[in-house]
């Protein structure tokens, strides 16, 4: 077992060991790329900012089961993702969708809803590596580790997704 010596490493073993304030920092220092993670996949703000608040939820219990076998932050985003993944595959859920116009959870903006409707037109095996590669602004290598898949496959899907996109995001620009 080879153990990853991160920046948050000693942050991490305070939390471990129930020191309140170092998961704080950990909170302070995730929480902002966590929601936008959850944001880029659920596509409604408040359903965005319930998936945070739920995944660190979840860390804050399952900090004792973190190895340091890989950096915090590829562990913490595998959480995120697949608590979202979870999210869209309840029943009577299809998936992220558009926020209607006038909704006062966020101000209408007709490009970027148009965008976020068209990925939500896209299989969640594609959706997922545009959201970590593309929105969270993750490595191929690092992508590869949160979706348990070799990085050949981040590449081939990042492109298919993206032949699928392109034409269909010309109509967000017209």
């Amino acid at each position: 077992m080879k153990v990853i010596l991160d920046e948050d490493y000693e942050l991490v073993q305070q939390s471990q060991a129930g020191i309140k304030k170092a998961f704080e920092q950990l909170f302070v220092k995730y929480h902002k790329k966590v929601f936008n993670k959850c944001y880029s996949m659920l596509s409604i703000r408040e359903d965005a900012e319930d998936a945070a608040q739920e995944v660190f939820f979840n860390v804050h219990k399952k900090i004792n089961t973190f190895k340091n076998e890989s950096k915090f932050s590829t562990w913490l985003y595998q959480i995120t993702i697949n608590h979202c993944l979870n999210i869209i595959k309840k029943p009577g859920i299809n998936g992220p969708m558009p926020p209607e116009i006038g909704d006062d959870r966020q101000s209408f903006n007709p490009v970027r809803d148009c965008v976020r409707s068209k990925l939500a037109q896209l299989e969640e095996i594609h959706r997922s590596v545009i959201a970590l590669v593309h929105f969270g602004e993750m490595s191929y290598a690092e992508a590869a580790q949160v979706l348990e898949c070799k990085v050949g496959t981040i590449r081939s899907r990042v492109n298919r997704a993206m032949e699928k996109l392109e034409p269909i995001l010309r109509e967000c620009l017209e």
